[in-house]
């Protein structure tokens, strides 16, 4: 059984010869902050249906395990990510590794990508764009979080 709680949508298509792609959106909420934050609304959610985990991990099991099924059922991925987590390395990236998906952006052009969030100091992005194996890119980076628009976090 998946147990689905919000995070991450997907949507799917279908191209020549039956092949499939199927692109999924998600969040990962952030390590807890304070009362008004996801983490904490989630920790809210999963208390009365007795699920004692970690908001953080449960994102983890609940999008990897279907991702498993639909890499199973022949679709090509992928997975746009605020992992809120490094994508260089991290439990997250571990996860991601597990199911043969890569970062396709740091695949492309190495490991000296910019931070992707303001509040990072490491020059780690924390957004991702991870695929399958049958998904290759021609072109593509990222920006650092203010260089194309101004004064945002990301």
């Amino acid at each position: 059984m998946i147990q689905l709680w919000g995070g991450w949508s997907w949507t799917k298509y279908q191209g020549k010869k039956g092949q499939t792609l199927r692109i999924v959106a998600a969040y990962r909420p952030n390590p807890p902050q304070g009362p008004h934050t996801v983490y904490a609304q989630q920790n809210a959610y999963f208390h009365p249906i007795k699920r004692d985990i970690c908001p953080r991990r449960a994102f983890l099991v609940d999008l990897v395990e279907p991702l498993k099924v639909f890499i199973e059922a022949g679709d090509h991925l992928i997975l746009l990510i605020d992992g809120n987590s490094n994508m260089k390395n991290s439990d997250l990236r571990t996860a991601l590794e597990e199911i043969h998906m890569k970062e396709a952006i740091l695949q492309k052009h190495g490991l000296l990508g910019p931070a992707t969030h303001k509040r990072n100091s490491t020059s780690s992005p924390i957004d991702g764009i991870w695929t399958t194996p049958g998904i290759a890119i021609e072109r593509g980076g990222y920006f650092a979080y203010d260089e194309v628009v101004m004064n945002t976090d990301h």
